[in-house]
């Protein structure tokens, strides 16, 4: 086939015919191998392999790069490296231009008392339906007896909750697998946040809270807010060169 890489999608031609698509924040790329033939009965052993999954979608594309022989085995690895780097940083591009400027915050909102426990906020893009989806400001409350939650406003200012969702002991939260992805889920919800690194502190904030939950630790005092809110701050300061910069597609 004949694939072409653009800023914001992909396009592939097969059999005389021209497929196109666009990415989003849901788009997953990585490497994969074949050890045994496909269902139609061709053999990929000798390709290096990989796939772009619109996950979402409930489509998955593979793609190889033939290795002819063992002196070109390391040149087709190559080309399959560039291929999926390219690929994830245009992923990433998309991804990024939907964010408005922001920085994750842990100090609650003066004049909105129901910020007051907060945890963390910031904007994460909450995937609707295989059509749609929304970037949403996301706010982490910690436990009280029995659920921690995650409110979601239409932005920052935190005027009107549009939904929550609770974090118990058995709340389910996973990672996508894919090079530089920043999807998640939790429970029956998908998410993606800006960067990487931001997923990482998403995912660590919910966890702790679940791990409190599981120890049937009590509603935190002000003093115990507080600390949470250090904690999490001083990770923000330890993984700031973990941020990328807004991804580029120049090589």
């Amino acid at each position: 086939v004949n694939f072409a890489l653009y800023a914001n999608g992909f396009t592939f031609v097969s059999d005389g015919r021209e497929h196109s698509f666009s990415v989003s924040p849901f788009t997953l790329v990585r490497n994969c191998k074949f050890h045994t033939p496909t269902g139609s009965g061709v053999d990929l052993t000798d390709f290096k392999c990989f796939k772009v999954s619109l996950f979402t979608h409930g489509v998955c594309f593979y793609f190889g790069i033939w290795a002819a022989s063992e002196a070109r085995e390391r040149e087709a690895e190559d080309m399959r490296s560039r291929w999926v780097v390219d690929i994830s940083r245009a992923v990433r591009l998309v991804t990024q231009s939907l964010f408005p400027p922001f920085q994750v915050s842990c100090q609650p909102l003066p004049h909105v008392p129901s910020t007051r426990k907060r945890l963390m906020g910031g904007y994460l893009a909450h995937h609707e339906d295989a059509a749609v989806f929304s970037v949403l400001y996301c706010e982490l409350h910690p436990q009280d007896e029995l659920f921690g939650k995650l409110l979601f406003y239409e932005s920052e200012t935190c005027q009107a909750c549009l939904f929550e969702l609770r974090v118990t002991e058995l709340t389910t939260c996973c990672e996508k697998i894919g090079i530089s992805c920043s999807c998640f889920s939790v429970d029956d919800h998908l998410f993606s946040a800006r960067s990487l690194a931001e997923r990482r502190l998403w995912l660590r904030a919910i966890s702790n809270i679940k791990v409190k939950l599981q120890n049937h630790a009590p509603c935190p005092t002000d003093a115990e807010l507080t600390a949470y809110r250090v904690a999490i701050e001083e990770h923000l300061w330890q993984s700031k060169a973990l941020l990328p910069a807004r991804a580029s597609l120049e090589p």
